[in-house]
């Protein structure tokens, strides 16, 4: 590694690791399908960011004021941290884009959206792709909102991607789920969301949900709270 891509990796470093609540790696994501609207950038720096264990205990008994506000506060730092890394890079002489964590830009009729921040976090090391469908932490379960910042930077992929499940035998979020969206089928990179869950019940169930508090946006969450990686952060 020479000398200017360790220090812009310092750079990055000193942004995101002074932050209590930020998980993050660097992902080689130019042979993926995740990269290919962003073809000509082929390195990742993916970021997520927890939210407060108190808006997600409350989650078993629907959604919480607290529980938005959280969501809200974290995409808006996940957003400023992606704007601060894009700078860095350009600054640097390479090329970048600072994504947006908000998953409010989906397509209508296949509820997709452009990139993949899970399978992204995939390629970083960070987690793997419940049965939920949600990526899952070992720090934070699935507690967190993610966001990327793609670039040509020769960034390290220091860590390995992870390209199977870690939950084993574990099915407390189909147990879990109002909507009986989920599978139970075990991730790996072979398969892709509709292998795990039933979208359109599990969207119904967030707009269900949703509107008995009164907000605009489809969600959920009990998937995120019953799983026990997620109880395991909530409780330390």
């Amino acid at each position: 590694m020479n000398s200017k891509i360790t220090i812009l990796c310092q750079q990055v470093h000193e942004i995101l690791a002074c932050k209590d609540r930020i998980i993050y790696g660097f992902a080689d994501i130019g042979d993926t399908e995740v990269s290919l609207p962003f073809s000509g950038l082929k390195k990742g720096i993916v970021m997520g960011t927890s939210l407060g264990k108190s808006s997600i205990q409350e989650l078993p008994q629907g959604i919480s004021r607290e529980y938005i506000d959280e969501c809200y506060r974290a995409n808006a730092e996940l957003d400023l941290l992606g704007v601060q890394l894009k700078d860095i890079l350009i600054n640097e002489g390479y090329n970048a884009i600072s994504l947006t964590s908000s998953t409010s830009d989906y397509d209508p009729e296949t509820f997709k959206t452009t990139f993949s921040h899970k399978r992204a976090a995939t390629g970083a090391g960070i987690g793997w792709i419940g049965k939920s469908g949600l990526l899952v932490t070992k720090e934070l379960g699935s507690a967190l909102r993610l966001n990327t910042v793609l670039t040509d930077a020769p960034l390290p992929t220091d860590r390995a991607p992870v390209t199977r499940s870690e939950c084993g035998e574990c099915t407390e979020c189909m147990t879990n789920c109002p909507a009986g969206a989920i599978k139970g089928v075990q991730w790996n990179t072979s398969l892709n969301r509709d292998d795990l869950i039933d979208v359109n019940d599990c969207y119904k169930e967030c707009v269900d949900a949703a509107e008995k508090v009164g907000f605009e946006y489809p969600l959920c969450g009990k998937c995120i709270a019953a799983c026990p990686w997620t109880i395991r952060y909530t409780q330390s």
